[in-house]
């Protein structure tokens, strides 16, 4: 096993998918999305207009009805899930006052599972939502005598993030075609900052084709990160990581092929943050898996509960 430098430092990650999904929820969220909602069930199916006083086609009034509708409805369910959530902590922190980790997410004690179909559905949803929001105005722009060229440029940069975003969609797909449900099975039930951190990773694919599996313990904190300001003003979530530690094990010397798991095991720092999934934005304690096989490459994230000792 070859063990890597702890790296301590805060450092921004790149990755699209978070556990906040949106700087918002709650109430603030369902206020916000109800007006872009409405707006859209409005184009959609209220007003009769007559073909003669429109000069677009009907498909384009109705893409650009569909996305208000969709972007409402996301914050809605955006806001709706935070409500819930908030309500069932309140509920769980009264019946177990002493045990922080019963009110702050919906742990299952043997394990984190990861169904590797979920990642490739999300980015088919944002692919849809791109294409319903892009396509009237590539339309627009194509059917026009007299190209201007700056929001051509601005529309073909959108069009080369649709084309990423497919590739990014397959690709995921053929890892959940091939890998399917992955699991990281815990030792004990929660852990504490200060001891050992050790489970099992179970995936006997990746175990029989890897030569070597990179295994990382991360501590993440979300940020909502204001850019612009005035009207151009806009809120995005950000990770940054604030502790990593990671290992690689070889095949052959940590593990053979014909292996059921893999036996994970990190000393956790005795000073750091607890998780805290509950809040807004979240911090919280993640175990990543890597490995380059033959084909398709494997990578999951497994949330973890890190936790401190009352």
């Amino acid at each position: 096993m070859e063990k890597h430098e702890i790296e301590t430092d805060q450092k921004r990650l790149s990755r699209s998918e978070t556990q906040s999904g949106v700087a918002m929820s709650g109430i603030g969220a369902i206020l916000f999305g109800c007006p872009f909602f409405m707006l859209g069930v409005w184009i959609n199916f209220v007003p009769y207009i007559s073909p003669e006083k429109v000069r677009v086609p009907f498909w384009i009034i109705h893409c650009a009805g569909a996305t208000f509708f969709m972007a409402g409805l996301f914050l809605i369910l955006q806001g709706v899930r935070g409500v819930i959530k908030q309500k069932w902590h309140k509920r769980m922190t009264e019946e177990f006052p002493n045990s922080k980790w019963k009110s702050d997410y919906a742990w299952k004690e043997n394990g984190f599972r990861v169904n590797g179909y979920r990642k490739p559905f999300r980015k088919f949803v944002i692919l849809i939502g791109l294409l319903i929001f892009l396509g009237p105005f590539n339309v627009l722009f194509i059917d026009m005598d007299n190209l201007i060229a700056f929001p051509t440029f601005i529309i073909g940069v959108f069009d080369v993030v649709i084309i990423l975003l497919f590739y990014k969609m397959l690709y995921a797909l053929m890892q959940a075609m091939k890998y399917g449900i992955s699991e990281f099975r815990f030792s004990s039930f929660p852990y504490y900052l200060g001891e050992k951190l050790e489970g099992r990773f179970v995936q006997k694919k990746v175990i029989a084709t890897a030569k070597k599996i990179d295994v990382s313990l991360r501590c993440v904190k979300e940020l909502y990160q204001n850019t612009g300001s005035g009207s151009n003003k806009s809120t995005t979530v950000v990770c940054y990581q604030t502790y990593q530690e990671k290992v690689t094990y070889i095949e052959g010397q940590d593990f053979n092929k014909y292996d059921d798991s893999l036996r994970i095991q990190f000393d956790l720092p005795s000073i750091g943050k607890s998780t805290n999934l509950i809040s807004s934005p979240p911090m919280y304690w993640e175990v990543e898996v890597r490995a380059e096989v033959k084909g398709v490459d494997y990578d999951v994230l497994f949330l973890v509960p890190v936790y401190t000792k009352a």
